[in-house]
């Protein structure tokens, strides 16, 4: 399955239009906050998708998202985040230690707005960087085989 991972849209709809028009074939959306409510303008463009999205720092708190999410992709086991509440711009521990403790093959985060792919005992961690800088990831997933690209316009 194809999935595009966006995040730090920060308002910026008419970058969020463009790569979801680029890439029309995604089966699915996962926005990792910081503009989550962005799709909301985006609706024609993922009327048929699956769609996950968290609530980042400069989210309101009355939009009701979660802030973080866990669910399973054709075999593998998904984190999503947006980053801040495991102090990801001082590194990865945190996210990586809530990542072995559910026992998640991808731990998608954002926050930094850098574009950026480690991976640490089999679990790779995944952030798309700032729509608003034009940069997004996709993410492939099938039978639990994870593939990845980083992207930018």
């Amino acid at each position: 399955m194809k999935i595009l991972v966006v995040s730090d849209s920060h308002q910026q709809t008419t970058n969020l239009e463009h790569i979801l028009k680029k890439e029309a074939d995604a089966k699915a959306v996962i926005h990792l906050g910081d503009g989550a409510e962005d799709l909301d303008f985006c609706l024609p463009l993922t009327a048929h998708k699956m769609i996950w999205r968290v609530r980042g720092n400069c989210d309101p708190l009355a939009c009701g998202l979660k802030e973080e999410q866990i669910f399973d992709i054709d075999g593998a086991t998904v984190l999503i985040c947006h980053g801040h509440k495991y102090n990801v711009n001082y590194g990865l521990q945190s996210l990586y230690f809530a990542g072995l403790s559910h026992s998640a093959k991808v731990c998608l985060y954002g926050h930094t707005h850098v574009q950026k792919a480690d991976e640490a005992e089999g679990i790779l961690f995944l952030n798309p960087g700032a729509v608003k800088d034009h940069r997004y990831a996709l993410l492939f997933i099938e039978n639990g085989d994870i593939k990845f690209e980083l992207k930018q316009f």
